[in-house]
């Protein structure tokens, strides 16, 4: 009968809340359901368990929301768009049907965010603020070191297939942004006033997630 090591090739999908947090410590989140592609093998057993490596591909995961002031309208979004990792893991022999496992991964991810800004009442604007035009951006792309945290339980289904249930957090790394956003009326020097500068976020996703592999 196939073990719980040895090699082994997989997919699994995770149900994550995804996070972006600027530097003011403010967090956007949204559900999302990434895909995961990964293979791996035993490296040694010791006396209750074994440490198995593994490599895992993680597919994209977003966060995008659009919104009103009064008078103005936001659009941003920011992204994961791939995330590889190589993975430490070590499982504990429960039962030969029965391993719960402990994990730590390192690898790279990369994110890239974006925010657009513009008026949409200047009527309220003029009148309010004295402002003729507004409007600005907000960008980054990046690719970032990444690292995850991982434990769960492995289950012998049949002679060469295993079930894994667990949970995971991903931190997906920082992101820097550049931004720049202007406001247009004849009482700014030269009709214009612009503000630039930079800005940072971190990303994080973390939640269940599960997988079938299949063992040779």
């Amino acid at each position: 009968m196939a073990a719980l090591d040895g090699a082994y090739i997989g997919a699994g999908v995770s149900v994550s809340k995804y996070s972006v947090e600027d530097r003011d410590g403010e967090k956007e989140k949204e559900n999302n359901n990434p895909i995961s592609l990964f293979g791996g093998a035993t490296l040694s057993k010791f006396d209750g368990g074994a440490l198995r490596g593994e490599v895992s591909l993680f597919s994209k995961e977003k966060y995008r929301e659009s919104y009103d002031y009064s008078w103005i309208s936001w659009d941003q979004g920011c992204e994961t768009t791939a995330s590889l990792f190589g993975n430490l893991f070590v499982d504990f022999d429960v039962s030969p049907m029965f391993k719960p496992f402990i994990g730590v991964g390192l690898g790279f991810a990369k994110n890239k965010l974006s925010v657009y800004m513009k008026a949409t009442d200047m009527d309220f604007a003029d009148r309010y603020y004295d402002i003729d035009k507004a409007y600005g951006s907000e960008s980054g792309d990046d690719i970032s070191l990444a690292y995850k945290f991982s434990l769960g339980v492995n289950l012998l289904a049949g002679q060469n297939f295993r079930f894994g249930i667990g949970w995971e957090y991903r931190n997906y790394g920082s992101l820097k942004t550049d931004y720049k956003y202007t406001l247009e009326d004849s009482q700014f020097s030269g009709g214009k006033l612009v503000e630039t500068g930079t800005d940072k976020y971190g990303i994080t996703s973390s939640g269940l997630i599960v997988n079938l592999a299949y063992l040779f």
